[in-house]
């Protein structure tokens, strides 16, 4: 891999994401920076890969341009999330499997493809984050549900023997 490290961030057009993509190219890094409404970057430091993670295949596809690009990658920001405020019993199939399909499988898709190309070392982290429910009032279970999984892969990738 070159010198200059390089970082893909998920869930890159706005809010935190966008802020870690500034923040990243501040400290030096080349980015790849993904979500389904992703535009291109006047930066060409940025690499926007425009993609739904929930999707199949789109994890690999980052990957694969980040390495194209620039010739490895060195850490992974996992930030994509979707967060639907409802009462449990109001959840649809349709809002469990939105939920699942970015907070779990697209976190599932694009590390496991970075990590295999990551194997001379690197790191996958996950934004997380912490929701109270009371029984009055609307919370996101499946988002709840999702994280200790999530967690479960973060430190799974991070004990690979080589």
């Amino acid at each position: 891999m070159d010198a200059q490290p390089v970082v893909v961030i998920t869930g890159a057009s706005q809010g935190i994401g966008a802020g870690l993509v500034a923040g990243y190219r501040r400290i030096g890094y080349a980015v790849v920076a993904n979500s389904r409404n992703m535009t291109a970057s006047d930066d060409p430091m940025v690499l926007t890969v425009a993609g739904d993670i929930a999707q199949p295949g789109v994890g690999q596809r980052i990957v694969d341009a980040a390495v194209e690009r620039f010739g490895g990658i060195r850490t992974v920001v996992n930030n994509a999330g979707i967060f639907i405020s409802k009462p449990f019993t109001e959840y649809t199939d349709a809002d469990y499997d939105a939920i699942t399909g970015v907070n779990l499988r697209g976190f599932f898709e694009v590390s496991r493809a970075a990590v295999s190309a990551m194997l001379s070392g690197g790191t996958v982290t996950g934004a997380a984050g912490t929701v109270v429910i009371e029984a009055d009032q609307p919370g996101d279970s499946s988002f709840e549900a999702a994280m200790p999984v999530t967690q479960t892969l973060v430190f799974s990738a991070g004990n690979l023997q080589h």
